[in-house]
């Protein structure tokens, strides 16, 4: 028995049950004029192809669940332009609510028009299970023939050291493999913490951890709250806020980088503390 690990997940489970309830919000505004109900959840996937773990979509009318789809994403990584672009629209949404039947999704829609960062064949890093690991690209935006027929992934790859085939949900999970000889990054920061700020998932805390953290006011105590959490900031894509921390004086804050100038264990002050 690990208290650590019980610790660890139920803050997972926590911050899974805040993401969907904010899903949930957004499906229920969008289907709520019609006087219809949604709901969101989480469920695993093991088909190595799959997300591990999709968000399940329910629309509901008054006697019955008219639609169920899955996003091939956590909780967590669903954008409200993500749920707009696979969320029923407004005719089949009218139609429900007169007590129609009406299909979705619909037919396959072609793949977006943007230019991925990547091509097919490239060697990159993709962002999967809590590490970069380097993969290769083997095809642009592809979606499985289960999903929504609008939700497209920017990448399908596989994993050098594996040999498993699976996706890179957005375009910040995949990334140049580091060459620390060519970045160097600002004074005091290691290497692709300024080129690649933006695309740097938290790696080093995990959600409930204790830490301190740089304020206006000098260094704060807090508790990882959340990881990874997708920028509202950011109007062209799907960069990463690395940690959102929960103060002890009932405040939270964002960490835009993980890099020990901004967050750092709390033991660190602890045992530096004693040694004065």
């Amino acid at each position: 028995f690990d208290p650590d690990v019980v610790e660890e997940t139920a803050a997972e489970k926590a911050a899974s049950r805040v993401a969907c309830a904010r899903v949930t919000e957004w499906a229920s505004s969008l289907a709520g004029p019609y006087g219809l109900t949604a709901n969101a959840c989480e469920v695993p996937c093991g088909d190595p192809l799959c997300s591990p773990i999709d968000t399940v979509v329910e629309v509901f009318d008054e006697t019955k669940t008219v639609c169920a789809y899955g996003l091939p994403m956590a909780a967590k990584d669903v954008s409200l332009e993500v749920l707009r672009a696979s969320f029923p629209s407004e005719a089949v949404l009218q139609k429900w609510a007169a007590g129609m039947d009406a299909e979705w999704p619909l037919v396959a829609k072609a793949p977006p028009r943007e230019t991925t960062r990547w091509r097919e064949g490239d060697v990159v890093q993709v962002f999967l299970g809590g590490d970069w690991r380097r993969s290769q690209v083997l095809e642009v935006w592809w979606r499985d023939p289960t999903w929504p027929k609008a939700a497209y992934v920017p990448y399908r790859i596989r994993v050098d050291d594996t040999g498993v085939e699976t996706y890179a949900p957005t375009e910040d999970h995949a990334r140049k493999i580091p060459d620390f000889n060519d970045c160097k990054g600002r004074p005091g920061e290691p290497p692709f913490v300024t080129t690649m700020r933006n695309l740097q998932p938290a790696w080093r805390f995990q959600v409930g951890a204790n830490v301190r953290v740089r304020t206006i006011d000098g260094w704060e105590d807090g508790v990882v709250a959340l990881k990874d959490v997708l920028d509202p900031g950011d109007d062209i894509g799907f960069s990463t806020i690395p940690y959102i921390v929960n103060l002890d004086r009932d405040r939270h804050m964002a960490v835009p980088a993980d890099h020990p100038d901004l967050i750092m264990p709390r033991s660190v002050f602890v045992e530096e503390k004693k040694s004065e």
